[in-house]
């Protein structure tokens, strides 16, 4: 996938040991699709979402809804939804799977750095597949991961498949880098692996065959220490 210009600021990335060519080799050869259940699962948790400023839409970002403490509906999405000047008459609309297009909010926007969680209100008659951040998994080099996007304003839902090329030995605050190849719209949005786990969220657009990624553990501390979550269970 091909798409816009567009970059969110990246702290600091870990970098694979492999060269371009090596990295692109191992990529092609992990390739392949999700099932039909994992995507099925994923159509129901993965949103769109959009800014405005009156009726001129701003920004669009993909997002996925996640299990929290709070009463209202949450969902994980990136910075780069809102510009970082706000207009005073801002407003967040969500395209839920179902189509259906709600109103979201932000609270206490000044306490994020790298993502958002956008709230909305329960809505009749839609119960989203939320995904838990709080799944131990098994580190284990070059898995398959997929990219996952939503588009506002046709709310079609795509992927992309490649490897992550994490280390084992990378700080919770470091962002990662997959294969998978995203645009501008699917930042934001989650990166899962075959099995439908999530991995992280996509923080970027794919820059040299690469495209960096917000920990899963990083955002899950993040949500403990404001207390977004009830539980958790961390391994460093």
């Amino acid at each position: 996938m091909r798409g816009d210009e567009g970059q969110l600021p990246c702290k600091r990335l870990t970098r694979p040991s492999l060269d371009t060519t090596s990295v692109a080799r191992s990529s092609k050869s992990r390739k392949g699709a999700l099932s039909a259940q994992v995507l099925s699962r994923l159509r129901q948790s993965v949103v769109a979402l959009a800014s405005f400023d009156g009726d001129t839409k701003l920004r669009e970002c993909t997002g996925i809804c996640i299990e929290t403490s709070c009463s209202d509906a949450t969902i994980l999405t990136s910075r780069q939804l809102v510009p970082p000047t706000w207009p005073a008459s801002l407003r967040i609309e969500v395209r839920l799977p179902n189509n259906r297009i709600v109103t979201g909010w932000i609270e206490d926007p000044g306490i994020y750095v790298g993502f958002f969680i956008v709230n909305i209100k329960k809505v009749s008659g839609f119960a989203a597949a939320h995904v838990s951040l709080d799944c131990d998994m098994q580190f284990e080099p070059y898995r398959k991961v997929a990219a996952v996007c939503r588009h506002f304003s046709s709310g079609y839902i795509s992927y992309t498949t490649g490897v992550e090329l994490a280390s084992p030995s990378a700080h919770i605050d470091e962002e990662m880098l997959s294969t998978c190849w995203i645009r501008k719209v699917g930042i934001g949005g989650p990166l899962v692996d075959f099995d439908g786990n999530f991995v992280g969220m996509n923080c970027s657009r794919t820059r040299k065959r690469k495209t960096p990624y917000v920990q899963r553990l990083s955002i899950l501390q993040f949500l403990h220490i404001h207390r977004m979550v009830r539980y958790v269970h961390f391994q460093y």
